[in-house]
């Protein structure tokens, strides 16, 4: 009789683990394909964002930055309107990479406890890049640096549909604004009378 219990107890103890396995499965499948739907439904009513697209022909953006009202820089780049989620990785990781020498010092304000200055003719490197996507702006962020150190690290919001202006120091000044594409004018075919119609 002892053995015929051990032997449902066994059973009963086979049975109870696989019936909670088989609930804890049941219930991590359950909140996974919930959460996953949860998921897909937040993408689907996900407001589009601006972004700088990697590559891409579509609308264009114009980057400017002049100091004291020459140009040091003009460049064009790619945007986009789509989910937050849908943005590719690369947009991310896309930079514009230049230098310039000034013929001025620069007073550098704000980005460090006391201003510092750069001298006249001395190197100054430039990174820009996507720091974040926004229903209304694309978030640029931008790093001027010296050799021996970083002078200024700011963001400007690149407006899509208008005009923006950033000054990252006195006089050095960043400009955005959407490229509008000039459609070819249409000739227009004159008809001309023939003598004596």
């Amino acid at each position: 009789m002892a053995t015929g219990r051990r032997r449902c107890n066994r059973r009963a103890s086979s049975l109870g683990v696989s019936m909670r396995t088989l609930l804890a499965s049941v219930l991590l499948f359950g909140a996974a394909l919930f959460g996953k739907a949860a998921e897909t439904a937040s993408s689907l009513h996900e407001d589009p964002v601006w972004y700088w697209q990697a590559r891409g022909n579509g609308q264009r953006m114009k980057l400017e930055v002049r100091l004291d009202n020459k140009m040091i820089l003009t460049t064009t780049f790619s945007i986009a309107h789509t989910p937050r989620s849908a943005i590719p990785k690369k947009s991310f990781a896309k930079k514009i990479r230049f230098s310039f020498k000034p013929e001025r010092s620069i007073v550098w304000s704000g980005y460090r406890d006391e201003d510092v200055v750069s001298p006249a003719r001395q190197r100054i490197e430039c990174d820009i890049w996507m720091a974040g996507a926004d229903e209304s702006a694309i978030i640029l962020g931008m790093s001027f640096d010296k050799p021996d150190a970083i002078l200024m690290n700011t963001l400007h919001l690149a407006l899509p549909t208008s005009e923006a202006r950033s000054e990252i120091a006195d006089g050095l000044v960043v400009v955005t604004s959407p490229v509008i594409e000039k459609k070819p004018k249409k000739a227009l075919q004159a008809t001309a009378a023939a003598p004596g119609d």
